[in-house]
């Protein structure tokens, strides 16, 4: 769904996420703004998506908001201008302070100087305005979107939109930085939850006793369920488990309680608390089953559906727009005039083997970015390991020739094994062999 920004609305659209009731809160409003409050966190996504771009206030003062969800929600909402309101004790939170820096263009201590509120906000609107008019298409104004041409790229939003309607856990396996947070995130927009909150849990982040606090609640009885805790805060919606098998054992153990409470009907369900779970992962999850580092039980709840998010080697054709999507991106955020890259710079991208996938490929744009000061973005922005400039051997540049090759021949018959080989003059069985050589995805590979 496109949103259908209002940035024409005087003198400016601003919304409270948490917090209490105030005085300075009544006084914006007094001056013309159009004032909103938020004091569920579950319902600010919709809000946001009907207000559009806007100034948002995060009132932590009250400390009754989970960083973890309200850094999600900030995150996913660039169009706001987020400004962030504290106790000065909150400064000395090292939490607090990594979310001002990473989020937010300004924050004030309680109590709110309000002269000083409104100066920001006001040429804070007056940033939004002119964004509107330099950036008037930009994809950062959608919503997640998984972006690329490539066959298998294809095949993964058809599988997504199949498998999304249902309310069924899937695990989202696939390399690190492929864009496995992405792909769930995608499926929570396509399944009937997209009004409802998407909670991510970083399993590797977060140590044991705040994953037994903050995602399972420390008041958790069998009465009263899951209380005060990311899958109360997740309820409507969807909880991501990124990076599942890094779950210590013993919240695994919880994981698995919830998992099977919904199956045996108890009264202590995930439909009590309506949450679908998605769990992400780059290891091999069934390797830690059995080197025991994984509860099985668990594996075989979260395993209904599975899929598998390819790596960007295997998409070398989408190179080139997740570059240009990058570069937009960027651009905006930090203020550069870089618009485009020359072709020696795309060349350069699209023969680089990216071990770090998209995610590697999203920096690298964004050193480049921050390094320019034109509009064209050169091979000299760019900071690719030194092994790519090494000069290679005929073997090597035959074996790159050959794969590039394959991948070409293959996106130009849609993937089909033998008109491909056709063109290329060889056998079905040498062109499987080389595509196993190459590591390159076969017309009938599942992505599941």
């Amino acid at each position: 769904m496109e949103r259908q920004f209002k940035i024409g609305i005087m003198p400016g659209s601003l919304i409270t996420i948490g917090g209490s009731a105030e005085t300075w809160f009544d006084s914006i409003q007094q001056t013309g703004w159009m004032c909103h409050r938020c004091d569920d966190l579950r319902l600010a996504q919709q809000q946001l998506e009907q207000l559009g771009p806007c100034i948002g206030i995060i009132d932590l003062c009250q400390e009754n908001l989970s960083l973890n969800a309200i850094s999600c929600l900030v995150s996913t909402n660039k169009q706001v201008r987020w400004i962030a309101y504290i106790k000065e004790s909150q400064l000395n939170s090292d939490p607090v302070r990594q979310f001002i820096v990473n989020y937010c263009i300004d924050f004030f201590t309680s109590p709110m100087p309000e002269k000083r509120l409104l100066n920001c906000i006001g040429h804070q609107l007056g940033m939004l305005k002119l964004e509107q008019k330099v950036w008037p298409d930009n994809p950062l104004d959608q919503q997640v979107s998984l972006i690329g041409d490539s066959l298998p790229m294809k095949r993964l939003r058809e599988q997504i939109k199949r498998i999304a309607v249902t309310d069924a856990c899937i695990i989202i396996s696939g390399e690190q930085g492929s864009g496995k947070t992405i792909v769930a995130q995608y499926i929570h927009q396509y399944s009937s939850r997209n009004k409802g909150p998407v909670v991510v849990v970083n399993c590797s982040a977060l140590p044991e006793q705040r994953l037994e606090q903050e995602v399972f609640g420390h008041n958790r009885t069998h009465t009263t369920g899951y209380i005060d805790c990311e899958i109360e805060k997740a309820k409507g919606g969807t909880l991501i488990f990124k990076n599942v098998t890094a779950l210590p054992l013993s919240q695994q153990k919880h994981l698995h309680s919830l998992l099977s409470a919904n199956h045996l009907g108890s009264s202590q369900t995930i439909e009590s608390n309506d949450v679908r779970i998605l769990a992400t992962t780059h290891n091999d999850i069934e390797q830690c089953v059995r080197e025991n580092t994984f509860l099985s039980e668990l594996f075989f709840s979260l395993n209904v559906l599975k899929i598998y998010v390819p790596p960007l080697k295997e998409r070398c054709t989408d190179i080139n727009l997740l570059a240009q999507y990058y570069l937009q991106q960027n651009s905006r955020e930090y203020n550069s005039q870089a618009r485009t890259l020359s072709n020696n710079a795309v060349k350069q991208l699209t023969q680089y083997h990216w071990p770090g996938n998209v995610r590697e490929l999203s920096n690298q744009i964004k050193r480049a970015v921050l390094m320019s000061e034109g509009t064209i973005l050169d091979v000299h922005h760019l900071d690719l390991p030194s092994r790519l400039t090494k000069k290679r051997n005929l073997r090597t540049i035959r074996e790159d020739s050959e794969r590039n090759a394959l991948i070409y021949v293959l996106e130009s018959h849609n993937g089909q094994i033998s008109p491909a080989a056709k063109e290329l003059g060889v056998s079905r069985a040498t062109m499987y062999r080389l595509l196993g050589k190459h590591n390159v995805a076969v017309e009938n590979k599942s992505l599941a």
